[in-house]
């Protein structure tokens, strides 16, 4: 009867924030496949401190999911995706976890399936990227990290990923915290794979929800796992010292020429000096701060008010 089921236990994590139009129409769907196509499954949808209608749109389509058990996680306030997404991953189960960036489901819900069924060939990370998701900002970031961070595989633009408990628990190994999950599984050791799709262009917009921390998560992961500040600031500090030398070639011609205001000379010697050191010493800083965080890596906590669990 149930043979054509996965036995595999599934956990489905989702993140929402101000997702009233779409929460409850992806519960929905979300866990009719997962009835129809797996025998053992769970849903955890985090609610990242929505403001909107969001929660009780949520609640009442989880006491409508038919045989399904789904944990509804808020968050005291809004957190951002990673946080959220620790504290749904802290909970779940599964020896598979779907990481749902949105609800927005701007794809074939089959894709779900065929990105599941992939790890059956070796794969521990599955992603699925819409190829059409071409935001200036978002190129400009990967490229500019994957450049300079040292990862296994580039990483870049997803919608939802599953991944497997061994991939869970090796990124989890890397440190204290998952702060940036695509680039913890990309340099985790195991093998990655990704699915392209083309999307629903209108559902495009709909997908970036919470910017803001979805920004600060960007440029907190440039520092943390790239050198970009420090090839910065060592840029900067070259810049300087070009500027003091010249300055100093400048201040040696006029003091020269006799043309000089008194104390001309030694002021501009002493200004530019001091701007190169500086730069200089904030090259070194950066450098010194980037081992300590890799060298002691502190929690990422997150702040939960609320867990409820709903099953029919």
């Amino acid at each position: 009867m149930n043979d054509h089921k996965e036995e595999s236990f599934v956990s489905a994590i989702v993140y929402l924030h101000d997702h009233q139009d779409f929460a409850a129409p992806f519960l929905h769907r979300l866990a009719g496949l997962l009835r129809e196509h797996f025998l053992n499954y769970e849903i955890i949808c985090v609610d990242d401190g929505s403001t909107d209608d969001t929660l009780p749109r949520l609640r009442q389509a989880a006491r409508e999911a038919e045989g399904c058990m789904v944990s509804i996680v808020k968050l005291n306030s809004c957190q951002g995706y990673e946080a959220a997404m620790n504290a749904g991953t802290d909970l779940a189960i599964g020896d598979y976890l779907f990481e749902f960036d949105s609800p927005v489901m701007d794809y074939d819900p089959a894709l779900i399936l065929q990105v599941y069924r992939k790890t059956g060939e070796g794969y521990d990370i599955v992603s699925a990227s819409n190829r059409l998701y071409k935001r200036a900002s978002s190129r400009l970031f990967y490229n500019i990290f994957n450049k300079n961070a040292k990862l296994q595989y580039a990483i870049g633009s997803e919608s939802f990923r599953v991944v497997s408990r061994r991939a869970v628990n090796k990124a989890a190994s890397l440190g204290r915290s998952v702060r940036y999950r695509k680039a913890f599984y990309a340099n985790c050791g195991l093998k990655t794979c990704r699915i392209s799709y083309d999307g629903d262009r209108a559902l495009l917009r709909s997908r970036d929800s919470n910017a803001g921390h979805r920004a600060d998560t960007a440029a907190a992961s440039l520092i943390l796992f790239t050198d970009v500040a420090y090839k910065a600031s060592i840029g900067i500090a070259l810049f300087m010292m070009l500027a003091t030398v010249f300055m100093a070639v400048y201040a040696l011609v006029v003091f020269i020429s006799r043309r000089a205001i008194e104390g001309f000379t030694t002021t501009m010697l002493v200004m530019t000096g001091s701007f190169f050191g500086v730069f200089a010493l904030m090259a070194v800083i950066i450098k010194y701060l980037s081992v300590i965080v890799e060298m002691v890596f502190e929690k990422q906590e997150y702040r939960v008010e609320s867990v409820e669990k709903i099953s029919k």
